[in-house]
């Protein structure tokens, strides 16, 4: 079977363009264990940026994500605040200075994405997963 014979997100899971908080999503909604072994939430911008892109390659996945917050409820507030992230994510991309590489600096998501963490932080690590395997 030839690469481009696999579903775009079978495809996907192998490219460059993951990271464990893109890496949960694939798992749960995929049911599948993450590559990276663990699932987490976004930490920064890039983080962020490489779950985006996975939403722009499966759309459908993004009325999903409260099954990411069920299986990982670190994800909570990311999910509950996801427009407002995404929002703030892309006027960044288009508005902010850019480092010296060219990347946007992402500052506005980066202190959002702070406080999203700390309450992540706060749930218990108890309930960390619940994938249905």
């Amino acid at each position: 079977m030839r690469t481009m014979d696999f579903p775009i997100e079978e495809r996907w899971v192998g490219g460059g363009d993951t990271g464990t908080s893109s890496l949960t999503i694939w798992a749960v909604l995929m049911n599948r264990i993450s590559p990276h072994g663990r699932l987490d939430i976004p930490y920064d911008p890039d983080d962020l940026g490489r779950c985006y892109r996975l939403l722009r390659i499966k759309p459908e996945w993004e009325a999903r994500l409260a099954e990411v917050a069920e299986a990982v409820p670190r994800w909570r507030p990311f999910v509950r605040e996801w427009d407002k992230l995404i929002a703030l994510f892309e006027d960044d991309v288009q508005n902010a200075p850019k480092n010296k590489w060219g990347a946007p600096i992402c500052k506005k998501t980066y202190d959002f994405m702070q406080t999203l963490r700390d309450e992540a932080d706060a749930i218990s690590e108890s309930s960390v997963v619940r994938l249905k395997l």
